[in-house]
């Protein structure tokens, strides 16, 4: 009963920070910030900083300097801060110059963390040192390092000793690396342990312990300068022990089982051993699809060179040899040289540039090595071998989709024709062996090979007038390079596919020819779009092409970037705008149907400047599609821009659709001449731009915060950014980003810095990713469906009665929402956990009540509410702190129609009078109230924010037309369209995730949904019945 419960008259007037209603995300980027302040004695604050899979995040402050008892500088401390900055754990090093955390942070796969610190000191009773230590001067062994284990929950407190900590023994030991491994474990590295013997410790990732590194729990060299210390991680969980130099030279690798104990001396009883020479190469050890691995060993035997099968799971031991590895015959042979690719299937290919055999010298050798590997000695019977010297110059093996491979040959001379250049298919059952032939080949200028994601290929030849061939990746093709088998350039420097070929994720690709001429016009440039299915023959037109109009214009000169959903983007940054010269642009091209004619601002994000060089930065793609544009030129400040992966952005960059820059070299989005993007799993990202002045503050820098699914715009500030406060600080600023708490947190040296836009999630968002999910509720037997959009999964569950009133939010403030209802004949409240599927129940309200949950407070949380029409009185349970907001609004008859309409982040109520057709809400922001008069007595309220400015635009849907009538919140202007029939019922909802609501009904009739997504367009998915209840429905009046 009401009557039990604490009554208080609560109305808002302010809020400090703007949080968004419970019923849709708010996309007004009002932010929140936090800043954390050093403590006494820090140096470097923020140093490194890494956020952690439950939300936490580690700060690290090499150069911190304890106080008490004694003061010792630059011991160093690693702190854990919670996601609202508050402290959980502090821990530091013991003797002066520790500078504990100096090598960083590893975040394991566990969801703790390691400590990296290779200056740390060892206090021991006597040695040959002394430093100043916790506790005054000390006899110490200088720089042992440590590795220490951090807990993501509750850290790690103390000091670090080998008590907690992995550590060193000796004399610049230098332990202080780590390597996160697939179950959660992680490999401790002491590359210079004992004089340089080096050693690799596998550790436990969820207990904390300590213990000095020693042979009896670490794989450990046998001499000085053995440097053990490479870590290579197999896709079956294992991983490999390697160093180039055992023994004085020696490469030696070996595997460790994850599930099992590694220790001990490197020997060629657990381990395989090559001979002395140029050792294995940087990246020598290559990890193949099917969980095994391969070694290459170039300098094996008198430099012939070795390539060596492991199985990923027993592994090899004792010497490499002809029996075991794939072998050269003749002294520096270098087999191997050019590397090994692996192929999809767990085979691989060696690459040999300068094999030879007894009639040429660095002829070359392609090898394919099925799964199980090949020994033996390389040769043109179980090899593909060049036809004289210098065939494999420059080669590479390209990796198809399907498991099959090509070998690119762009030095190689056909015999018998002349020609440079050829592509030569191979099977990934059996591969390809003898000479290089006209017969083997496609041949004459073929230097670039492009896998399509279909398992076909693409060569391109693009010298003098240019080729595009597509090969089947089953077959291969053969045969010289001609326009009756390829697309051909028209000019003899048209040079087709100069700019490279890009593959889609649909099987289609994009051609980039930057040099193709206008029917005369020099160097227009154009990008074309090609089906990936079969062969492309003819040229390159306006008609099937995006084109320049302008000499110079060289279109595609940055080449195309594919999107994950199958379109691309163009890059032009010299492309003119009228006389406007190099303005630059970008242009989106759907993947199925491309993009043709000339490129213009209707068409294309575009430079309105001389010299801003649209793009010239680069782009960065989102997982959902989308893109970011970065321009370092525009206006000489630089700018960065969000770009829809749907639909395509186009116009003018400027502060209206993008971040930008506010003085001269400002150069937003950049780091030095580097594009500073970083992108993140939940399609969020975040730029860093060194070279931004904070007002008179030269070179401040600052980093922003993006969001994925729609622009951020203006110039930098404290609503989309983390800003450097002193000169020249932008280059030291480093930043994360957390994708479970959605916050991102700064280091900038006098403060580490929360950032985060404060918005909840979607409107019926049961899966979190931030769009409305397709749900019915099921009267007869009060049944739960709905269709994650996330994955398409369908969960189904029994919650209620028939007759009770469905009231799906987010009350728990986990950015889902619950499965809820209100029992009217009870006034009780039902509500499913989203976290763990729990459920409680509570009295609030009486028999009769509406309910109306929403989030009033602004926490982020749903409060429950009732609107008792018997005497216009509204009921608030607020979340925050329990209270009961009792507020008298309305009259009788008027319909409840809660939202947020001033922007605030708070709900305001509000009601529809249907005889009038009026509105009336009262503003939480200031109390004030307002009315208007807009829709008629049978027309049904949809209230939400259509136009994505933050604040909730009064909508109706007319049921006898299918008409919706929106009334812009910006500047009162309503706009009507159709979607929808009669009989249809409205079920708005934010289903593209774009911080907009989207029109859509449910169609009793045929039990199928029609939405019309701002971003994604239309969309018609079967699902229900005639007589469920749809629940995007729920709050429609």
């Amino acid at each position: 009963m009401l009557v039990s419960l604490r009554f208080t008259l609560f109305i808002s007037l302010a809020t400090i920070f703007s949080l968004a209603t419970v019923f849709r995300t708010v996309y007004s980027f009002a932010a929140t910030a936090i800043d954390i302040l050093p403590p006494a004695g820090s140096g470097s604050f923020g140093s490194h900083i890494r956020t952690l899979p439950n939300g936490n995040f580690v700060v690290t402050d090499p150069t911190f300097d304890i106080q008490t008892p004694n003061f010792v500088a630059d011991a160093g401390a690693v702190y854990v801060f919670t996601r609202n900055g508050e402290l959980i754990s502090r821990i530091t090093g013991k003797c002066q110059n520790d500078n504990l955390g100096s090598n960083g942070i590893t975040v394991l796969h566990s969801g703790n963390f390691t400590i990296n610190s290779p200056n740390v000191d060892l206090p021991v009773p006597e040695s040959q040192n002394q430093n100043i230590c916790i506790g005054g001067l000390t006899y110490v062994v200088p720089n042992v390092g440590t590795v220490t284990l951090g807990l993501g929950a509750t850290g790690i407190e103390g000091v670090a000793s080998v008590s907690n900590s992995f550590i060193g023994d000796h004399v610049n030991d230098r332990v202080g690396d780590s390597v996160a491994l697939p179950n959660g474990d992680y490999a401790a590295v002491a590359i210079f342990w004992n004089g340089g013997r080096g050693a690799v410790s596998k550790r436990s990732g969820t207990v904390v312990g300590g213990e000095f590194v020693t042979d009896s729990n670490s794989v450990v060299g046998v001499s000085t300068v053995d440097f053990v210390g490479k870590v290579t991680v197999l896709p079956n969980g294992n991983y490999v022990v390697s160093t180039n130099r055992l023994a004085n030279g020696q490469p030696a690798s070996r595997l460790c089982i994850l599930s099992e104990p590694c220790v001990g001396p490197m020997s060629d009883v657990n381990s395989l051993i090559g001979s002395p020479g140029v050792g294995v190469d940087f990246d020598g050890i290559y990890p193949l699809a099917d969980g095994n691995y391969v070694l290459v060993n170039r300098g094996w035997n008198g430099e012939r060179g070795a390539v060596t099968w492991v199985n990923g799971t027993t592994g090899l031991t004792g010497q490499v040899s002809s029996d075991n590895s794939l072998v050269g015959g003749t002294v520096r042979d270098f087999v191997g040289s050019r590397g090994v690719k692996a192929l999809t299937n767990g085979g691989y290919v060696v690459l040999s540039e300068i094999w030879q055999d007894a009639t040429a010298t660095r002829r070359g050798a392609a090898t394919f090595g099925p799964p199980g590997g090949i020994s033996g000695v390389v040769s043109s019977v179980n090899s593909l071998i060049g036809a004289g010297t210098g065939s494999f110059s420059q080669s590479t093996i390209v990796p198809l989709t399907n498991g099959n491979y090509v070998v690119s040959l762009p030095n190689a001379i056909l015999p018998g024709t002349g020609f440079l250049g050829a592509a030569i298919w191979g099977s990934g059952v059996t591969g390809i062996s003898g000479p290089i032939s006209i017969s083997n080949s496609l041949y004459r200028g073929a230097n670039i090979v492009v896998p399509l994601s279909n398992g076909n290929y693409v060569v391109a030849s693009t010298s003098g007038f240019g080729a595009i061939t597509w090969g089947n990746g089953q077959t291969g093709i053969t045969g010289e390079i001609s326009s009756a088998n390829s697309m051909v350039g028209t000019d003899i420097d048209d040079r087709l596919g100069f700019g490279g070929v890009t593959p889609l994720a649909n099987g289609n690709y994009v051609v980039s020819s930057p040099y193709w001429d206008n029917n005369g016009i020099q160097n227009a440039g154009a990008v074309t779009l090609c089906n990936g299915s079969a062969p492309v023959l003819g040229t390159v037109t306006t008609s099937n092409s995006i084109v320049g109009t302008k000499a110079m214009d060289q279109v595609g000169w940055g080449g195309a970037v594919a999107l994950p959903n199958g379109n691309y983007v163009v890059r032009s940054d010299l492309w003119d705008n009228g006389t406007t010269a190099n303005a630059g642009a970008v242009t989106f091209g759907n993947g199925a149907t491309g993009v043709t004619g000339a490129v213009s601002e209707l068409n294309s994000l575009v430079g309105s400047n001389i010299e801003d060089r649209i793009g010239n930065s680069g782009i960065k793609v989102l997982l959902n599609g989308n893109y970011v544009v970065t321009s370092i030129s525009w206006q000489n400040k630089g700018a960065v821009t969000f770009g829809n992966g749907i639909t395509g952005t186009s116009g003018a960059v400027s502060a209206a659709n993008s971040i930008v820059g506010s003085t001269n070299d400002d150069r937003v989005g950049t780091y030095g001449n580097n594009n500073s993007t970083r992108v993140f799993a939940d399609n969020t990202y975040a730029f860093h731009s060194a070279n931004w002045d904070n007002g008179g503050i030269v070179d401040a820098g600052a980093v922003t915060l993006g969001k994925g699914n729609r622009q951020v715009n203006g110039t930098i500030s404290s609503e989309n950014s983390v800003r450097g406060t002193f000169t020249g600080q932008g280059t030291s600023l480093v930043f994360d980003y957390s994708t479970t708490a959605k916050y991102m947190v700064v280091g900038r040296g006098a403060a580490v810095s929360i950032f985060k836009y404060e918005q909840t999630a979607a409107p019926f968002d049961f899966d979190g990713d931030g769009k409305t999910d397709v749900g019915i509720f099921r009267p007869g037997p009060a049944e739960w469906w709905y269709r994650r959009s996330s994955d398409g999964q369908v969960p189904a569950l029994q919650f209620g009665t028939s007759t009770d009133a469905i009231a799906p939010v987010d009350y728990t403030g986990d950015g889902k929402s619950d499965v809820a209802f209100f029992r009217p004949t009870t006034g009780e409240w039902f509500i499913l956990r989203s976290e763990d599927g729990s459920f409680y129940s509570f009295p609030f309200g009486g028999a009769g009540d509406t309910p109306v949950p929403a989030d009033y407070d602004g926490d982020g949380k749903g409060d429950v509410a009732v609107f008792r029409s018997t005497n216009n009185t509204w009921y608030i349970q607020r979340s925050s702190d329990l209270g009961v907001s009792i507020i008298t609004f309305g009259a009788s008859g008027d319909l409840p129609v809660t939202a947020d309409y001033d922007g605030d982040g708070k709900s305001d109520i509000g009601i529809f009078r249907p005889g009038p057709g009026e509105w009336w809400y009262l503003r939480s922001s200031d109390g004030g109230n307002r009315a208007f008069q807009f829709g008629t007595s049978t027309d049904r309220t949809v209230v939400g924010d259509y136009t994505g400015d933050g604040k909730a635009d009064a909508a109706f849907f007319r049921p006898t037309t299918g008409e919706w009538f929106i009334l812009r919140s910006e500047d009162g202007s309503f706009y009507s369209f159709p979607f929808g029939g009669a009989g249809d019922t409205p079920v708005p909802g934010d289903y593209d995730g774009d911080g907009k609501t989207d029109a859509a009904v449910f169609r009793p009739s045929s039990a199928t949904w029609f939405m019309l997504g701002s971003t994604s367009g239309t969309q018609i998915i079967p699902f229900g019945a005639a007589t469920d209840r749809p629940i995007p429905n729920a709050f429609v009046r």
